[in-house]
C-alpha cells in the first residue's frame, strides 16, 4: 500500500454513454462542468475540443481531442505491473511530454474483431487551462486523469471517466473523494 501525500478535491465524472453534439465539428468540453460548451451545454471553457468524424463507412468511429491553449495536452500512461496499491497513479502529474492531439479510431468488422488503434490498459493524464509567461514558462495549469480509454461507438456515442483538479496551482493527481462536480 502507498502512503497517502496530498489528496485533493477533484471534479470527478464517472463512465456514462452520451452522444456527441454534432459530427465534423469542434467542440469544446468543460471538465470543470462535465458537460459541453454552450451552444451545446452548459460549459464555459473548452478545456477539451472534440471533432467527431462521420465517414462514408458506417462502421468506423473516430475522434480527434484537441486542445484551446498552448501548453495544454495529453500523455498515455500505464500502471506499473508492481505496484500493490489502489491508487496506481503518480502523486503529481509530469511537467512534460504531452502530445497536443490524440486521435483515436475503430472499424468493427463483423464477424472478426474490430481494427483500432484503441489500447486496452491505456490511461491518460492531462494538462489544460496552460497560462505561460512571455518566455513560455508555464506560471498555471489545471491537471487531471482518464482512466482507460475514450470510447466512440458508431452511432456518435462516447464515454470517458475523469479527475480533474481545478487548482491551477496543483498538480496533485490524488483525489480525496470530495467531487466537487455539481449535478
Amino acid at each position: 500500500m502507498r502512503k497517502i501525500k496530498n489528496p485533493v478535491s477533484m471534479v470527478h465524472k464517472g463512465k456514462k454513454w452520451e452522444a456527441f453534439p454534432e459530427y465534423n465539428v469542434e467542440i469544446g468540453y468543460d471538465l470543470g462542468v462535465g458537460d459541453w460548451v454552450s451552444p451545446n451545454g452548459r460549459g464555459k471553457s473548452a478545456d477539451f475540443v472534440f471533432k467527431t468524424r462521420k465517414t462514408e463507412n458506417p462502421s468506423r468511429a473516430e475522434y480527434v481531442l484537441s486542445f484551446s491553449n498552448p501548453g495544454d495536452g495529453i500523455l498515455e500512461y500505464q500502471f506499473p505491473e508492481n505496484l500493490k496499491s489502489s491508487f496506481k497513479w503518480p502523486y503529481v502529474a509530469p511537467e512534460a511530454g504531452y502530445d497536443n492531439k490524440l486521435e483515436k479510431y475503430k472499424v468493427y468488422k463483423i464477424p472478426s474483431r474490430p481494427e483500432t488503434n484503441l489500447k486496452r490498459t491505456v490511461n491518460y493524464i492531462f494538462r489544460v487551462r496552460t497560462q505561460m509567461d512571455e518566455d513560455g514558462n508555464i506560471i498555471a495549469a489545471c491537471y487531471g486523469r482518464i482512466s482507460g480509454e475514450i470510447e466512440l461507438t458508431t452511432d456518435g456515442k462516447y464515454q470517458f471517466g475523469y479527475w480533474f483538479n481545478p487548482d491551477s496551482s496543483s498538480r496533485s493527481l490524488e483525489y480525496n473523494g470530495v467531487n466537487l462536480l455539481k449535478k
